[in-house]
């Protein structure tokens, strides 16, 4: 009996780490490693959100996150950082094609974000607060640099 117990107690406790495990994904560009931010570490507020990969603009990994007046949250090469940015992190464009481009620096990492909008607003809809974009990030850490095709969106 005590050992059906231990078993139940067992099996029920890697049930519930499972439950409530976090797993990064990582993804690798040359020797640079990047790494999808975790539920724990993730902004939840007005900013701009960066997914790879980039291809169908399903949500994928969440890569890189700026919350407005925050730092920017970055996982590399086995460390979450936290980003400076330089002037304004956050946009919104008008019209589909509209550019923005920022910069993000922390120790020996830096980024630039070039953003190009894809899909907009419609002016008649003023509940819609959100700007895809697609993006190319340059990112240059003691490894090296990598340039990574993501895609994006700013909004609240």
């Amino acid at each position: 009996m005590i050992k059906i117990r231990v078993l139940i107690f067992i099996i029920t406790s890697l049930i519930f780490t499972n439950a409530y495990s976090e797993d990064r994904e990582q993804f690798t560009f040359n020797k640079t490693v990047i790494g999808s931010i975790l539920e724990s570490e993730s902004a939840s507020g007005c900013g701009c959100y960066f997914y790879y990969p980039e291809e169908d603009q399903s949500y994928g990994s969440s890569i890189l996150q700026i919350e407005v007046g925050e730092k920017g949250i970055f996982h590399i090469n086995g460390k979450t950082i936290r980003l400076k940015p330089e002037g304004k992190a956050y946009d919104s464009q008008s019209h589909v094609g509209g550019k923005a481009l920022f910069n993000l620096n922390a120790k020996n990492v830096n980024i630039k974000a070039d953003l190009k909008a894809i899909k907009v607003c419609p002016k008649e809809h003023e509940s819609c607060e959100v700007t895809d974009y697609s993006v190319t990030l340059s990112i240059t850490s003691q490894k090296g640099q990598v340039i990574i095709p993501a895609w994006g969106q700013c909004g609240c």
